[in-house]
């Protein structure tokens, strides 16, 4: 019994893992992470590229979820503890498909599917009609929906074994959990995918916004320092909406704008740090995301000695920098339309206590 639960857990799984928003936006040259809501699912394929797009993803989430159910039916004669665990294995793959850093759908279109698989149609159609009026009451699709699968919870236990509803219950918690605001973490970037959504940020920011660079077909900017850069990024789900980029090893940037950068930087400092490409997604500049790096760049200074900060300001953001400490040292920097300032920041020990605290 335990292999047979053991084959449904891998089945269902990997059957949930194949996240097809993801290999669709990938089709069409694009990162699903860097669209819309950055989540890899129907509805956000829906807003960036059609209704009718959008639709054809979730038909293809639910086939997903209903060639494992086939598969275990047909191997294990209808167990209902291991359909169970395949459905809440499947749901579980497509909200944490390890191939994408554990970030995925939301799980709605799974669990629709596997209801129509184990329900009979006349009770489809009630839960069908029950949505509707829902949804014509609160013209808010997300919650119609979220009051059917409630709603459907006390009616299921007449449809289903115990154990069955035990564990549409555990596959209904994690559909309601994924669909809960994600954390935001701050992380070194390290793989392939986030320095693709860095590349991708760095275009909007440099090219899009402020412009520093061409335009490209790819809509991506890979910095020139990018092979010497540590970037520390915020990351919200599987979407970078954050970066700064850190670097100590010379040439700095700001050696190829200052003749003779070492002339006005102070001599008894040697362990020198270049703070470059700070830029996040607009609609996240109101929330905390600014201070979460800050703080990041704090806790580098502090673990790796560094005595003093430089960066290149942009102009449009100069009462920023100075609040954080950094003072002009050099006349402007740049060309029309992308001016910046040089400044540094002398890391004090008075400085240095205020970051500790």
């Amino acid at each position: 019994m335990l292999l047979n639960i053991l084959i449904c857990v891998i089945v269902g799984y990997m059957f949930g893992c194949l996240n097809m928003a993801y290999y669709y936006a990938k089709f069409k040259g694009d990162n699903i992470f860097t669209l819309g809501s950055g989540n890899a699912g129907a509805t956000n394929v829906a807003r960036y590229y059609g209704l009718k797009t959008g639709v054809m993803i979730g038909v293809l989430d639910g086939l997903k979820m209903i060639l494992p159910l086939v598969l275990v039916h047909e191997l294990f004669s209808s167990s209902d503890l291991l359909l169970g665990i395949t459905i809440v294995s499947c749901v579980a793959g497509h909200i944490f498909p390890f191939q994408l850093g554990f970030c995925g759908g939301k799980g709605a279109s799974c669990l629709l599917v596997a209801g129509v698989y184990l329900l009979p149609w006349a009770v489809i159609a009630e839960f069908a009609a029950l949505f509707l009026i829902l949804w014509l009451a609160l013209r808010n699709y997300k919650k119609a929906a979220f009051a059917t699968m409630f709603c459907s919870l006390p009616v299921l236990w007449f449809y289903m074994s115990v154990t069955l509803w035990i564990c549409w219950v555990v596959a209904v918690w994690l559909v309601v959990y994924s669909h809960q605001p994600k954390k935001i973490k701050f992380k070194v970037a390290k793989n392939s995918d986030e320095f693709d959504q860095i590349a991708r940020l760095n275009y909007q920011t440099f090219v899009e916004e402020i412009p520093q660079h061409a335009t490209n077909q790819k809509h991506s900017l890979t910095d020139k320092m990018h092979d010497k850069n540590r970037y520390i990024i915020a990351k919200k789900g599987g979407q970078v909406i954050g970066m700064v980029a850190l670097n100590e090893k010379r040439p700095f940037s700001l050696d190829q704008k200052i003749p003779n950068l070492d002339d006005y930087i102070p001599p008894h400092y040697t362990r020198l740090c270049e703070v470059r490409l700070l830029s996040i997604k607009s609609q996240f500049r109101k929330g905390k995301i600014l201070a979460g790096l800050i703080k990041a760049i704090c806790k580098y200074v502090l673990k790796n000695d560094v005595e003093c900060l430089l960066i290149s300001g942009t102009t449009r953001e100069l009462k920023m920098y100075r609040s954080f400490g950094f003072k002009p040292f050099y006349q402007l920097v740049g060309k029309g339309g992308a001016w910046y300032q040089p400044m540094m920041l002398e890391i004090t020990p008075e400085e240095t206590d205020k970051w500790n605290h």
